[in-house]
């Protein structure tokens, strides 16, 4: 049986490798394995190891950060890097694994994949080949598929841009991206549901907003434009502002702090896969610079204000509207988001249909 160890270190990844773990799990082929490690085991992050937990799954490992990490510190933030790398090798010499499978670009998966190819592990790279250019992550992608052995993107042009910079078409695949996957094996919260689990009017209308800092640039830019955000929205009437926490990157806890400054907003460390993507269901538009935005909202046909370059490269379906984060293209962009009929979007299933997990796990029985 071969064994593929999965390691997931923040809420984001997690909620994307979730269903291809689960298929993984029930499959006859393989032998789950599976590491837990960074802001997952942090209670500043909301501890979503419990949701790890939860979803029926038990880890093989856990690799912690410290309690409180400086991440503002880049020293500090490479010291805990170290550690990470030197908890892998510990982790990949207990569980001899056959294969390590990572997803996306978080700087956490430089050390990551730097062990597993330093003591010949192979590398499944999933959503690799994207663009983004607003932020660190577009480098750290990159070398992550230069390291991996089997690669499975989420559209056919990351597929392309993957096979021009290994130059070859070998192990890789267009499976589309596994985000999308919840909305057809996980049923959703309703909106009554909603309503008492968070403590708002589920008669009011409801944003979701998620912003993470852009990592290529002063801290302070994106402090401004979070601010100017919600002065904005403080604006409209009968509606109801529900933020999750900015990621464990350089300059997330400052937007953390000011969101939690805000009583007029509810503010949740982590909504966890099923509630987020139910509550952006229900959602009259979503505001930030998450690739949530990008990838799932438009699936659900929601309009998406998309603020700054953090996502910038990536195909931007019809739903959504850019705003370059001054505060005259925020207005002009919530107003629009306020009166905007995307019924007839017609590029909906661009990132993929539902079915990507069953695809990656499919394949990589025919393969391996």
């Amino acid at each position: 049986m071969i064994k593929l160890c999965f390691i997931t270190a923040a809420r984001s990844e997690y909620g994307l490798l979730r269903w291809i773990m689960q298929d993984v799990k029930d499959s006859a082929s393989f032998e789950l394995q599976l590491i837990v490690c960074g802001g997952h085991l942090l209670e500043s992050q909301g501890h979503t190891i419990d949701q790890i937990l939860e979803d029926g799954f038990t880890p093989d490992c856990t690799i912690p950060f410290s309690e409180y990490p400086d991440i503002d510190d880049l020293r500090s933030l490479t010291y805990e890097c170290s550690d990470l790398m030197k908890g892998c090798a510990e982790a990949f010499h207990k569980l001899s694994p056959d294969y390590v499978v990572v997803l996306g670009d978080r700087y956490e998966l430089l050390p990551i994949c730097n062990t597993a190819f330093l003591m010949n592990i192979p590398i499944i790279h999933i959503s690799g080949g994207d663009v983004t250019k607003g932020a660190i992550d577009d480098a750290i992608r990159n070398a992550v598929t230069m390291l991996a052995s089997i690669h499975f993107p989420g559209t056919k042009e990351s597929a392309d841009n993957i096979i021009r910079m290994r130059g070859t078409s070998q192990n890789v695949f267009d499976v589309g991206e596994p985000g999308l996957d919840h909305f057809i094996r996980n049923k959703l919260m309703t909106r009554k549901e909603l309503a008492d689990d968070l403590n708002i009017d589920p008669d009011s209308k409801w944003i979701l907003m998620t912003y993470h800092a852009q990592t290529d640039h002063d801290i302070s830019i994106d402090l401004e434009i979070v601010s100017n955000t919600l002065d904005i929205l403080h604006t409209l009437e009968g509606i109801s502002v529900v933020a999750t926490y900015a990621n464990l990157d350089p300059g997330g806890d400052k937007i953390n702090k000011l969101l939690e400054e805000d009583k007029k907003i509810r503010v949740v460390p982590s909504l966890g896969s099923r509630r987020y993507l139910s509550f952006m269901k229900e959602a009259s538009f979503v505001i930030g610079n998450s690739s949530s935005g990008i990838v799932e909202a438009p699936y659900l046909k929601i309009p998406v204000v998309n603020i700054g370059d953090r996502q910038k490269g990536r195909y931007m379906c019809k739903n959504i509207l850019q705003s370059d984060g001054s505060r005259r293209s925020l207005e002009d962009s919530i107003r629009k988001a306020m009166k905007m009929d995307t019924s007839s979007v017609d590029d909906s299933t661009y990132y993929g249909d539902g079915h990507t997990s069953e695809r990656i796990v499919s394949i990589l029985s025919e393969i391996l």
